[in-house]
């Protein structure tokens, strides 16, 4: 599990070369699952996109963060046994990314309260992804019944 906070923090590990080794990682070992939560702009969900185009992996899962936290930090959870957290610091307006204070653990504790906190913001992008799609039904449901009203006003 990867949560990364901003649009700049995506596109820093993408240009270090982070993502492609967590791809070659799935490629080698595909019993391994990776789900990653981002913030997203146009870029981000291009270069996701691109990715996923490149590597059809079934065992990789990109959700993206609907309303991006106020807290940057990184969050890494591997297995439910280890994670890491790192403070991104972002400079000003620039797409500049520096790294502050990190934390790894393997305190059960401390993992299992990061991999609640992942899985809820999961979560919570599941609900919007199927309220967004009722909403759509509801849409279309509506332009059905009122082309049937005009068809039976019509038909009078």
């Amino acid at each position: 599990m990867i949560i990364f906070p901003t649009v700049n923090t995506f596109r820093y590990y993408q240009e270090v070369g982070f993502i492609r080794s967590i791809l070659d990682g799935l490629n080698k070992n595909p019993s391994t699952i990776v789900n990653i939560l981002t913030a997203k702009d146009t870029n981000v969900i291009n270069i996701v996109e691109r990715l996923l185009r490149q590597h059809s992996l079934h065992n990789l899962d990109i959700k993206y963060i609907v309303q991006p936290a106020e807290a940057t930090v990184l969050t890494l959870v591997v297995d439910r046994k280890f994670s890491l957290s790192v403070e991104v610091k972002e400079q000003g307006n620039s797409q500049e990314t520096i790294m502050g204070l990190a934390t790894y653990s393997n305190s059960k504790s401390t993992v299992l309260s990061y991999a609640s906190i992942f899985e809820s913001i999961w979560r919570q992008d599941e609900l919007y992804e199927q309220l967004r799609h009722s909403t759509e039904d509801l849409g279309e449901m509506k332009r059905y019944l009122n082309q049937v009203l005009r068809e039976v006003k019509g038909s009078k």
